[in-house]
């Protein structure tokens, strides 16, 4: 039964959502992804947006600063 909306028709708990799995992923994404961040944010390559504004914001957001970096190559 879903915990979230009560209804248990259509529920399956998949095998790789099982505790143990869950947390060897989220320590392999700590160990091979996560210093990512780091080595982008150093060379100042990193470019972070808040992705829970509406989809429109998002998009201007990122299209200006693609568009930034398209000029910054060209001239």
């Amino acid at each position: 039964i879903c915990k979230g909306c009560g209804l248990a028709k259509g529920f399956v708990r998949r095998k790789d959502d099982a505790p143990e799995i869950v947390l060897s992923r989220f320590k392999i994404y700590m160990d091979q992804t996560a210093p990512l961040f780091e080595f982008y944010k150093k060379h100042k390559m990193l470019y972070e947006f808040d992705a829970l504004q509406s989809v429109e914001i998002t998009y201007v957001g990122l299209a200006s600063l693609i568009l930034q970096k398209i000029r910054k190559t060209m001239f």
